[in-house]
């Protein structure tokens, strides 16, 4: 995973860049599990848009 690049990027922090932490330690920190966090990168608007929503909708 990496945060730092051009394109953007969709993750669970609570399977990822916070996995370690116990489901208390998260709570506690005010994360859920669903919580989801988009680094947005370059990409243009509306392909980003277009690209969450179909995303959403197969959900």
């Amino acid at each position: 995973m990496s945060l730092g690049g051009i394109e953007s990027l969709v993750c669970l922090p609570s399977t990822m860049t916070q996995g370690a932490f116990s489901d208390e330690d998260l709570e506690a920190s005010g994360m859920t599990k669903r919580l989801v966090r988009v680094a947005v990168g370059i990409e243009e608007a509306e392909d980003l848009t277009a690209d969450i929503t179909a995303a959403l909708d197969a959900a």
